[in-house]
């Protein structure tokens, strides 16, 4: 390490001073740049990068870990748009009187004008980038900087999440069909907007068509029967099983592998365990929720969280937040825990071997993070907790005041202007790294247990 490095490290947790408990974690800080995020900010899926966005000259100007990637001069038009990875950004940019898509500092060859959105869409891995562009009214895909066949429209691509395959509405004439892998399926009256989804797998694509007033469920080019309404498909993680919500007479029901479940008056979108054997769904019936887990109704409450229903890796346990007057309840493997002013977003989360239970709570107007039924210290605001890959140790981020730090196993870290618990993740040896800020100053942070 050097001198240089050294000094800044020790700046950082001398100036920050310590956390709010009997023993201080020790932390290790990386430098990296200094941030400006005036119009958004991403995180990287690793949690090891922070891509920031402001405005400059009349251009949108990113940043990777605080360090300036080169801008494009026309003005930008709407917000932009990270890659999954966080490390690139594209957005629409005045051309003139027209428009072209900007990504990673570098304007595209074409100009439009109009562009669906205005934003791009990117590959899962952010490597392939795709939009739908209009030049003196006819529609393109473009795809890697590759326009596609001209339409009368082109609805939103999507790419399969292995980045490998590619589907988009289109229209000609009044009628629509959706494009997979450059090939046009069956002619309907609409499709169902944002419904052109991939299986996790990427070997099946399903969305929801309109014919004669009647919605279906398109699955690999076969129509399901007709409802109501319908909305888009839900994949298990290995593509076997499809289940999806639709409306009939006026109630609900969730169809799994193409059989009808029981009505409800409204049901929530399903939910996979990791091997596919499970489903899970909220439902409500009569003013009162309830949660369906393969098939079977848990015990009524006022409300489901729609966002709360979550298995544990192995499939074998299922945990949601309920609603009670104003109040909220964990509800874990059909227990009913204690009661709370409200259950920190992320609800209740299970260690990867689906042997621990932790979440956030609030509590008058302090939260706390609850491991194993143990309340943790009171704070201003805390994260979900995340459990290492182990299960035995467990992080979050927490608020006092105006400043961040994270608790790991209990010991508080040093305090910080900003910290993203998007960025939180446990290394092999043992520290908890994340990416935090001293006023404008970026730092990857290693935070060790103090013995």
């Amino acid at each position: 390490m050097s001198k240089t490095l050294a000094l800044r490290t020790l700046v950082v947790v001398a100036a920050l001073g310590g956390g709010c408990g009997r023993h201080q974690a020790r932390v290790q800080t990386t430098p990296l740049g200094r941030v400006s995020y005036d119009l958004a900010e991403a995180v990287s899926a690793d949690g090891r990068h922070l891509t920031s966005v402001t405005v400059a000259g009349g251009a949108l100007r990113t940043a990777v870990d605080g360090r300036p990637a080169p801008g494009y001069a026309g003005a930008p038009v709407g917000f932009p748009q990270f890659s999954p990875d966080g490390r690139r950004m594209g957005y629409v940019a005045m051309k003139g009187k027209r428009l072209v898509m900007v990504v990673d500092g570098k304007a595209g060859a074409d100009e439009y004008d109009a562009i669906v959105e205005n934003l791009p869409t990117f590959s899962a891995e952010g490597k392939r980038v795709a939009y739908a562009a209009e030049r003196n009214g006819r529609w393109v895909a473009v795809v890697d900087e590759k326009p596609g066949p001209e339409w009368d429209k082109v609805g939103m691509v999507v790419f399969s999440p292995d980045g490998k395959r590619v589907a988009y509405p289109v229209r000609r004439g009044m009628k629509w069909r959706v494009v997979v892998d450059a090939v046009a399926g069956a002619e309907y009256d609409t499709i169902g907007r944002a419904s052109v989804v991939f299986s996790p797998d990427g070997k099946h694509v399903g969305y929801t068509a309109l014919t004669d007033g009647r919605w279906q469920v398109v699955a690999d080019g076969k129509a399901g029967p007709t409802y109501d309404s319908a909305e888009a498909p839900d994949f298990s993680r290995d593509g076997a099983r499809i289940a999806y919500r639709v409306k009939a007479g006026g109630k609900q029901f969730m169809v799994v592998d193409g059989t009808p479940g029981a009505a409800y008056d409204e049901v929530g979108r399903p939910v996979f365990s990791a091997d596919g054997k499970r489903l899970a769904y909220w439902a409500e019936k009569g003013k009162r929720g309830v949660a369906v887990a393969d098939g079977v109704e848990g015990t009524a409450f006022d409300r489901i969280k729609d966002w709360s229903l979550v298995f544990s890796a192995d499939g074998k346990r299922l945990a949601y937040v309920a609603s009670v007057g104003e109040q909220e309840r964990p509800v874990v493997d059909g227990v009913v825990g204690p009661t709370y002013d409200f259950i920190v977003r992320g609800g209740v989360v299970f260690s990867p071997d689906g042997q621990r239970v932790g979440y956030g709570v609030g509590e008058g107007s302090k939260c706390r993070v609850v491991i194993d039924g143990r309340r943790g210290p009171r704070y201003d605001s805390v994260s979900a907790p995340l459990f290492s890959q182990d299960g035995r140790r467990v992080s979050y981020v927490a608020t006092l005041g105006d400043k961040r730090f994270v608790v790991a196993d209990g010991e508080p870290g040093p305090k910080y202007d900003s910290l993203w618990a998007e960025s939180l993740a446990f290394g092999p040896d043992g520290a908890v790294g994340y990416l935090a800020t001293v006023g404008a100053d970026l730092y990857r942070v290693k935070q060790f247990p103090s013995r």
